[in-house]
């Protein structure tokens, strides 16, 4: 038998269960792009400073 075969609760929570599970993978998702950010910004500002330094 299937959740949202048990009426209203049972299709809630099929509802609450996709959105945790999509609100969960949003959350990793935007983490991970903010850290390969950070990162950018960290090797761009080590090849800006190594350029000041040589010059």
């Amino acid at each position: 038998m299937a959740p949202w075969q048990m009426g209203v609760w049972g299709g809630s929570v099929v509802l609450v269960g996709l959105a945790g599970l999509f609100g969960w993978r949003a959350y990793r998702a935007n983490k991970l792009l903010k850290e390969q950010e950070a990162q950018k910004a960290a090797v761009s500002e080590g090849a800006e400073d190594a350029s000041a330094t040589e010059e």
